[in-house]
């Protein structure tokens, strides 16, 4: 551990040798920053999920009804677990 902080060129050379006497290139800078297709898909679930949120949040105003859970959008939140856990 030490050594890679003290010299991470030289900590990091055998690694780099054997990625490429394996054909590992690096990644292009574009490639980086491209979502992958499990990412896109991962972000779709996201959104039809906060959308069925506030659905579902209007029908219970509609209804009268109260929510022991509230629910923070996921622009907010990137978690889908509830923003409060349910009073005892």
């Amino acid at each position: 551990g030490s050594v890679f902080f003290r010299y991470p060129e030289t900590a990091m050379a055998p690694v780099f040798t054997k990625l490429n006497r394996l054909g590992i290139e690096p990644m292009k800078k574009a490639e980086l920053h491209e979502p992958t297709r499990v990412e896109r898909l991962v972000g779709r679930i996201k959104r039809a999920a906060e959308k069925l949120r506030q659905d579902w949040a209007k029908e219970q105003m509609a209804l009268g009804e109260d929510s022991e859970y509230e629910y923070e959008t996921q622009s907010a939140v990137s978690s889908t677990e509830p923003a409060q856990s349910p009073s005892p």
